[in-house]
């Protein structure tokens, strides 16, 4: 119901063109009825490396993918934006579909009274928003540091935008590097840490010094390919040089986010939420003032804007 008036407003009011309007507002529309499926699917994923599988997920992921091309190829030309919304909604429900019929047959080996579906009981509801609560805050203020990268670029003119799309593209391809890690922390620090102090501490040294390592390719190979590859995203000199400009501030951008993300998994695992949702909101409105702050100065540019981003992680 407030798809196309929200939309209306970020496309600027009474004067959007219909056609953009149109289109924007039906793939919203489609996408929302996607969202039971995408929660159902992270959901089950977590439940999967709860038990230190990581390998289960990744097998429903060529099955969506697949599901995903083939409704692209078949609704797009005929559809077009919301022919891609419907693909992309059946594909999360595929994948969510997969992942419940190997989450079956995976609690069949966990031993116990195996529910695959049930309604908390009061108790259980107070312990999952004891935990969920906070970390939607923390989550929540994440997103808002992406929104705020990307009106900053709407502030900086067109070109400064088109490129930020490439960085942010970019950035988002390797930040798996980081939540791999913070993933690994939630799942294997918190048995160390009933043993004793000094084996956990050892486990947090191996991810300081994993998250080094995987910052450093994850920010060299972004910088590689936006700085020698330009022509995969634009074919405009104008965006690829802004892209060339901004190249190095998104490799520190990444190097810092990865760091972040392993001691984000140690501080869950230690079950350090409160503190961790007041820094999150705390950087969050930083980092929107700093960015307000910055783009009505003369000479701002996409590449300061993510080094405020870096210094924030």
């Amino acid at each position: 119901m407030a798809a196309r008036p929200l939309m209306a407003m970020m496309l600027g009011g009474a004067g959007a063109p219909a056609a953009m309007l149109n289109a924007a507002t039906d793939y919203t529309t489609i996408r929302a009825l996607g969202y039971p499926a995408a929660l159902l699917t992270m959901t089950l994923q977590s439940a999967f490396i709860a038990t230190k599988d990581s390998r289960t997920p990744l097998l429903a992921v060529p099955i969506a993918a697949v599901v995903n091309l083939i409704a692209d190829m078949l609704l797009v030309p005929g559809l077009g934006a919301a022919g891609a919304a419907w693909a992309t909604t059946l594909a999360l429900y595929t994948n969510a579909a997969a992942l419940l019929a190997m989450w079956s047959r995976k609690l069949r080996t966990l031993g116990g009274t195996n529910v695959l579906l049930a309604i908390p009981t009061n108790s259980e509801f107070k312990k999952i928003v004891s935990f969920a609560a906070p970390m939607m805050v923390a989550l929540i203020a994440r997103v808002w540091l992406g929104m705020s990268i990307t009106l900053s670029a709407v502030a900086l003119g067109t070109v400064a935008l088109a490129a930020n799309q490439v960085i942010e593209s970019l950035y988002w391809l390797f930040c798996p590097f980081g939540e791999a890690i913070s993933l690994c922390m939630q799942a294997y620090l918190p048995p160390l840490l009933l043993k004793g102090r000094s084996l956990a501490r050892r486990l947090q040294t191996s991810a300081y010094r994993a998250a080094t390592g995987l910052g450093a390719f994850a920010a060299g190979g972004a910088m590689l390919i936006s700085l020698c590859a330009p022509g995969l995203f634009t074919s405009s000199a104008a965006v690829a040089g802004t892209c060339a400009s901004a190249a190095p501030m998104l490799g520190f951008g990444l190097f810092s986010y990865v760091l972040a993300c392993s001691t984000e998994g140690m501080l869950v695992a230690r079950k350090q939420l409160r503190f961790l949702a007041v820094t999150h909101t705390l950087n969050a409105i930083a980092f929107s003032l700093s960015l307000r702050a910055l783009v009505t100065r003369s000479g701002a540019t996409l590449a300061h804007v993510w080094a405020v981003f870096g210094l924030c992680n």
